[in-house]
């Protein structure tokens, strides 16, 4: 089995730097001991997991996103609750162009008013937009890999908010900033393991490696 999971990884397109991680690591062993919560994102969206529990858990990461901020962010808030609704119901056209409006507004508000931001609060925008775009790609089932995208940048951006907000700084000084990012990926991966349990990881993954073998091989 690890050496099933090593070589069947890359297959899916996972980037080097997280296939050199799980080396000889079980799929079980990698989903238990990985801290980033960007390879975790990416993961279970590219894996045949239930498109509701997938939205539903990128809808948490960006809380924790949200979480960041010192202020509230409406236009940011409304997106997410825009795409929860649509965890819940995956086609309902209704549900999905109110939140395509709530990503479009929140672009449009910063945008105008960018100079005005916070640079964190930029990042938290940005995460929140990502999370939201999960939503959109599984909808209007687009190529395989735009979700699997979106998801993983989401904690990205989120990583990076903290940076900004709790370092005031950025990326590479003395150390510090990269601890904030790697612990906001660590929280956002432990979101992840609690909402999506390792059975329906298991189960998933199998799924897709036997559609990926029957098409190509």
């Amino acid at each position: 089995m690890t050496r099933l999971f090593s070589n069947q990884i890359p297959k899916l397109g996972a980037c080097s730097r997280a296939c050199n991680w799980v080396g000889e690591l079980s799929l079980e062993d990698a989903w238990v001991k990985c801290d980033r919560g960007d390879w975790l994102a990416w993961f279970i969206a590219r894996i045949n997991i239930d498109p509701k529990l997938v939205i539903a858990t990128m809808c948490a990461c960006a809380r924790e996103s949200l979480l960041l901020s010192p202020v509230q962010i409406v236009p940011a808030r409304e997106v997410v609750e825009a795409a929860e609704l649509c965890a819940s119901d995956t086609n309902n056209a209704a549900r999905l162009s109110e939140l395509s409006d709530s990503v479009a507004t929140l672009s449009r508000v910063y945008m105008e008013s960018y100079e005005q931001w916070h640079p964190g609060n930029s990042f938290v925008a940005s995460s929140v937009i990502e999370a939201a775009r999960v939503a959109l790609e599984i909808h209007n089932n687009r190529c395989s890999y735009g979700a699997p995208h979106h998801a993983g940048n989401a904690v990205v951006q989120g990583s990076s908010a903290a940076t900004f907000f709790y370092c005031g700084l950025g990326p590479g000084v003395d150390g510090v900033s990269e601890k904030l990012s790697a612990e906001f990926k660590l929280k956002c991966a432990t979101v992840i393991r609690t909402m999506v349990p390792f059975v329906t990881v298991r189960n998933a993954f199998d799924e897709t490696i036997a559609a990926y073998t029957k098409t190509c091989g």
